[in-house]
């Protein structure tokens, strides 16, 4: 199945009949991969985010975590793709440190943990983004 736009270096996650591509670049992409399907871009989201962590499919597949390297945490809902939340940008000293990677977030339980540049280690509550 051809994607209907080039991508550099996606990461993926699986969530059903469903494949997400995450782009270095912030470009997150579903694509349906059910035999037959009439149309592979089930939508597409630009996330705004330069360099991302790879992304994580929470329990129940229906929300996807990652990281930006300012030391947000982002959640994508993966049925909708529409962003429910992100964390505030964790920098040290107002100023980004140099990262080759970004770790990718963990999700714990009921929580999500993620990392940062300013070398912080921090938790939010899985179940709601918006509240970030």
């Amino acid at each position: 199945m051809a994607l209907p736009f080039r991508m550099y270096g996606p990461s993926v996650a699986v969530a059903g009949d469903t494949v997400l591509l995450l782009e270095r670049g912030g470009t997150l992409l579903a694509v349906d991969v059910r035999p037959g399907a009439k149309k592979a871009e089930r939508w597409r989201l630009e996330t705004a985010v330069g360099l991302t962590s790879a992304p994580v499919l929470g329990p129940d597949g229906g929300r996807l975590y990652f990281s930006a390297a300012d030391g947000r945490l982002l959640a994508v809902d993966t049925a909708r793709g529409t962003l429910l939340g992100q964390t505030r940008p964790r920098l040290r000293d107002g100023r980004l440190g140099h990262a080759s990677s970004l770790p990718a977030p963990v999700v714990v339980g009921g929580s999500v943990v993620g990392t940062a540049p300013d070398g912080s280690v921090f938790a939010v509550d899985a179940d709601d983004p918006a509240r970030w």
